[in-house]
């Protein structure tokens, strides 16, 4: 079942075309990643999906459901939680408080007493600082945090903007832990990551990204053969052939 259709998506921002009638999809349960440089609109896809920045045409659906005209709330609530690059934790509230931000639409006391306790589960270490303010946490525990504070949303369709960026190579491994169990979960994630290598493994599919448009598709498999990935991004040789869209150029 298709749960997320992005079709002739284009997002300006003042004369920058960020994003230029770009098509994604991601099927129910799919672990999906953007793979690309600094400035290639990956970022900018994943805010526009979530609502924060508005687009110039295109449409985005959500199980057949446009959402297009929706507000950020709205997306929340319909399931899509967003884990941003500058992870955007409240640094002056204690990572107990922050988790219960995540879970500020839902109304199930309850259940969200043990999803907290699911989280400190998952993550040892905010559990250790769970009264400390989170802008005293270190960089990897930040991250955790944000992944943590969006999981307290029960989202269905989780996207995370460069979650390894920055982190030492030991938090890295947890953090990419947490995503192939989020992934056996069942839950569809939009992963957005420079590192190909990281990414290829946990993802279904990947799509290659630059100046905002898509160049390569396919299997972390296809991709790995013969360069595709290297040639896309850095104009190396390479040969092999991949599943193309049509805004996706094949590659000889």
């Amino acid at each position: 079942m298709r749960h997320l259709d992005v079709v002739g998506l284009t997002v300006i921002y003042g004369a920058v075309r960020a994003v230029a009638n770009m098509s994604i999809h991601l099927d129910e349960g799919e672990t999906v990643a953007l793979i690309g440089p600094n400035g290639a609109g990956k970022s900018s896809l994943l805010l526009t999906i979530a609502g924060v920045v508005p687009a110039r045409s295109g449409s985005i659906k959500l199980r057949g459901e446009d959402i297009g005209s929706a507000s950020v709330e709205q997306r929340v609530g319909s399931g899509i939680s967003v884990v941003p690059e500058t992870r955007d934790i409240f640094a002056k509230l204690s990572v107990h408080e922050n988790l219960l931000i995540g879970a500020s639409l839902r109304r199930d006391a309850a259940v969200v007493k043990t999803d907290i306790d699911r989280m400190y589960s998952l993550f040892p270490r905010l559990a250790e600082r769970r009264k400390q303010m989170a802008g005293f946490l270190s960089g990897g525990e930040q991250q955790m945090l944000a992944i943590g504070r969006a999981l307290m949303a029960r989202p269905k369709l989780l996207m995370l903007d460069e979650p390894s960026l920055g982190l030492a190579p030991i938090i890295t491994d947890k953090v990419y832990e947490t995503i192939a169990e989020l992934k056996k979960s069942g839950t569809s994630i939009l992963l957005v990551e420079q590192n190909a290598e990281r990414a290829f493994g946990v993802c279904d599919r990947a799509y290659i990204i630059q100046a905002g448009r898509v160049t390569l598709e396919g299997s972390p498999e296809e991709l790995a053969k013969g360069g595709l990935v290297e040639q896309a991004l850095f104009g190396r040789a390479a040969a092999g052939i991949v599943r193309t869209s049509p805004q996706v150029e094949t590659a000889q």
